[in-house]
């Protein structure tokens, strides 16, 4: 079975901004992101996710979207009252599935 990929253009969005909190997957990210040359795309890193969600509600930044993956297997420090801060951000929650 051919492995499947995603396209960002289908999404119909701005700004995808992906936050990375592993140094390593941040350089892979980057990597991509400009090899794929995509102004939409954006990379962070982040120490924890709490700092990046501090920084998106110090810049006053509004989300259509919050998409996560593997988000809970691989945060060992999830602040508490995440759902609080995301509901502070004006995200909506999707899920999305993926039919093999």
């Amino acid at each position: 079975m051919a492995a499947k990929t995603w396209e960002i253009k289908v999404l119909d969005c701005q700004i995808v901004w992906s936050v990375e909190t592993n140094e390593l997957f941040y350089h892979i990210s980057l990597a991509k992101v400009n090899q794929v040359k995509d102004p939409r795309l954006r990379v962070a890193w982040n120490r924890h996710l709490d700092s990046a969600i501090d920084y998106w509600m110090d810049s006053g930044s509004r989300f259509d979207a919050f998409v996560a993956t593997e988000f809970f297997a691989h945060q060992s420090n999830i602040a508490p009252n995440f759902q609080q801060t995301v509901d502070k951000l004006n995200v909506w929650n999707h899920q999305f599935t993926h039919d093999d």
